[in-house]
């Protein structure tokens, strides 16, 4: 688990240190403050020596090419240190991890991790095409942590017309759950799902014309329909659950869970939080909404040390953090109300 993240020259934060990182911890603030950045310096964190886990934490939100890649670093690169207790896969030690864009190949994505006692392992290079694609990366040495970051956004199929021009169209969300049926991590996605949606009964592929779907399974007698049909709301239920199976162990961070979600479900989300944080997986999540800052501490209620908000603000770049916990932190956040959100 990381207790505490130092981020410098990443994205928009300058520099900034956040203390008090919970196995359940919630980040509130305005927009632009730095919250998604903060989401993305875990998994630079949890990432190590590997290039290519660096590049896939940093390349979540919409890709602008290698000259974007600019807008990623300072002149000198980014630097991230965590410090992870005793319980993590590679604790108890603070560990820093360097990124930098190469200034005569563009291509070349190099990090650096540092070691405990001021020594540093050896640079690591990443080669990047310009659709975002690996060319090449130098193998990464152990110390990586499971992670996944799961955004806010949720694919969309293409509709009609655009199956009937592409014969061979495929759906993020239908590549996605190939994966997962193949993954070893498959179970534990089943299970998370579960505990959102206790109705459903299976997930299987289906033959639609020349292709096979995924449909969804509920209920006794079983009721089928497929996936490509299902609303946001699951969409997001199916997403949430893969990132929590797939980090099992390591950080799971999500950017407002609570996205799509009817405010009814905001306790089954929370629930599903509490599972995965007994699980053995760290979960630091952005949100907007005090009702459901609110759910998640009543559902934490009788485990008050497991849980940190952290409000966040930043100024010309430099991260101000205010940390709420302790078994009081639920009166201390409905009386903050709006102002938590700094």
């Amino acid at each position: 688990m990381i207790t505490s993240i130092r981020i410098q020259g990443l994205r928009g934060i300058r520099d900034g240190q956040i203390d008090g990182l919970a196995p359940l911890t919630m980040i509130v603030g305005a927009n632009g403050c730095g919250k998604s950045t903060v989401l993305e310096a875990l998994g630079v964190a949890c990432a190590g020596p590997s290039p290519n886990a660096v590049f896939e934490a940093l390349a979540s939100r919409e890709w602008l090419g290698l000259a974007g890649m600019k807008y990623w670093f300072d002149d000198n690169g980014a630097v991230v240190d965590a410090t992870f207790d005793s319980d993590g896969p590679v604790g108890p030690l603070t560990r820093g991890v360097r990124v930098r864009r190469s200034q005569t190949d563009p291509r070349i994505l190099t990090v650096q991790r540092g070691q405990p006692g001021g020594t540093s392992s050896g640079p690591l290079d990443g080669y990047i095409d310009e659709d975002g694609a690996w060319l090449a990366v130098t193998p990464a040495v152990p110390g990586q942590v499971p992670f996944a970051l799961q955004g806010n956004f949720v694919d969309r199929p293409a509709g009609a017309t655009a199956r009937f021009q592409g014969g061979r169209f495929s759906s993020a969300l239908r590549t996605a759950l190939s994966a997962i049926k193949l993954s070893s991590w498959y179970d534990d996605w089943f299970k998370y799902l579960q505990e959102l949606r206790p109705n459903v009964t299976s997930i299987e592929s289906i033959a639609v014309g020349d292709r096979d779907e995924p449909h969804l399974f509920e209920g006794k007698p079983r009721i089928g329909y497929p996936l490509a049909y299902a609303g946001d709301g699951f969409r997001r239920a199916l997403l949430l659950a893969g990132a929590f199976a797939r980090a099992k162990g390591g950080v799971a961070a999500i950017d407002e869970p609570e996205v799509f979600a009817h405010p009814g479900m905001f306790g089954a989300i929370a629930s599903l939080m509490r599972l995965v944080v007994h699980d053995g997986t760290q979960v630091v999540f952005a949100t907007h909404s005090l009702e459901f800052i609110a759910t998640v501490l009543q559902v934490f209620e009788n485990e008050p040390e497991k849980v940190a908000v952290i409000g966040l603000r930043m100024d010309a770049g430099v991260l101000d953090p205010v940390v709420i916990e302790g078994p009081d932190a639920k009166r201390r956040v409905l009386e903050f109300g709006h102002d938590v959100r700094l």
